[in-house]
Parts: C-alpha cells; sequence; structure tokens
C-alpha cells in the first residue's frame, strides 16, 4: 500500500514562513527559497555522483549513497531485460554490464542509524535525471570514480 500524503516545497515554505516576520533579513519569497532548495539539492546530488561522497541527512535519518553490488548470474529474475536486443533476436537477452565489470550501481538510502517509528514503510526515488546521470558517468571511459559495496 503506497501512502500519497507525501510533503510538497510549498507546504515546507510556508512552515519556514509561520515564525519569520516580513520585516526579518531571513524572510525570503516562494521563488528565492525554491531556488535555494534546488541549488541545495543539485550541491548534493553533484557530491554523491562526482566525488562518491555520501550525505548525512539531519535529524538521524540515515544517508544517501550509490551503492555498487556484484552481479549474481545465476540468479535470473534479478537481471534486467535488454529490451532492444530482444525485440531483435526473439529471445530474452539480459544486460550483463560489461562496461562496469559486472557489477550493479544504484542509489541507495542507508536506513540502519534512522531511528524513527515504521521507517521500513519510507522510501526514496531518485529523479529520472540522477538516473540517467549516473548512467552516464558509468558509461565514461574517462571516469576514475569508484562508489562503494
Amino acid at each position: 500500500m503506497r501512502i500519497t500524503g507525501s510533503k510538497t516545497l510549498k507546504e515546507a515554505y510556508k512552515y519556514y514562513t509561520e515564525d519569520i516576520p516580513e520585516t526579518s533579513p531571513f524572510f525570503v519569497d516562494y521563488k528565492t527559497y525554491r531556488n535555494i532548495c534546488q541549488e541545495f539539492n543539485k550541491s548534493i546530488c553533484k557530491y554523491i555522483l562526482e566525488e562518491s561522497g555520501e550525505f548525512q541527512l539531519p535529524y538521524r535519518l540515515g544517508s544517501l549513497r550509490i551503492k555498487k553490488t556484484k552481479m549474481d548470474y545465476d540468479k535470473i529474475n534479478h537481471m534486467r531485460p535488454d529490451w532492444k536486443k530482444t525485440k531483435e533476436v526473439g529471445k530474452t537477452v539480459y544486460h550483463l554490464n560489461d562496461h562496469t565489470d559486472g557489477y550493479r550501481y544504484r542509489w541507495a538510502w542507508n536506513k540502519s542509524s534512522v531511528v524513527t517509528v515504521g521507517k521500513k514503510l519510507y522510501s526514496f526515488y531518485p529523479t529520472r535525471t540522477n538516473k540517467r546521470e549516473l548512467a552516464k558517468l558509468l558509461k565514461d571511459d574517462n571516469n576514475n570514480i569508484d562508489y562503494f559495496e
């Protein structure tokens, strides 16, 4: 069951402006607030992707990083089909990740240090842009980035 009561940036902005008077030097309009949040998120993603970093979330909410795992070729149901080659050949062909020496990479939220009731109910889905950026970095031959296992 998926709970759709997600919080939005507009709700965060309302919460931010509740205690700040408009005369305060810390008061900003919504457009500025949104731009600050976007730039902050972009810098975190850049740090994780390009520097192989691990970002510790505040309030003991765990950490975000790129996780590297060795593929198990015996478990076919864990492998992803290569749909283009499957259509050409007529049989199911799977990605073998030869360009990454048989490793699979994905965004991961480490929740082992999270101190919240019901932490299994929460999930993290990276944006399509961030998934594509990771794939682009992995396919680049000039890249010397190595991620955690």
